[in-house]
């Protein structure tokens, strides 16, 4: 995984475009950036989504905050738990994730991401 600005086009693109989607759904939507990721927010409020990109292939991948079980029953996008870790914080508040391969995926994801992760932010 790498940077936005080190991403082939086409992880690049899926992650502008579902900023996009999400930002239609909430107007006051913010994006940062850190050294691997890009992440989404809204001011005042915790930091509800991270997005990986591929050097490679296009796509992204993409940590949730919020309940898994929330996260899983408001797919698609298909929301795959996280692997069992001793991070703490990170663990409890991003515990799912999910990838993007396509451009028709990104309606659902926005919805997702609204819905439950921004909600818990």
């Amino acid at each position: 995984m790498s940077a936005h600005s080190i991403a082939c086009r086409g992880s690049q693109d899926l992650c502008e475009e579902l900023y996009a989607a999400v930002k239609a759904l909430m107007p006051q939507l913010r994006s940062g950036t850190s050294e691997r990721w890009c992440f989404y927010y809204a001011p005042g409020r915790k930091r509800f989504a991270y997005v990986a990109h591929y050097k490679t292939t296009d796509r992204v991948q993409v940590w949730c905050r919020g309940d898994l079980n929330k996260l899983q029953k408001a797919g698609p996008p298909l929301v795959k738990p996280r692997g069992r870790t001793e991070s703490g914080g990170w663990e409890r508040e991003f515990p799912g994730r999910f990838e993007l391969t396509s451009a028709t995926q990104i309606p659902a994801a926005a919805r997702l991401l609204h819905a439950v992760s921004y909600a818990r932010s």
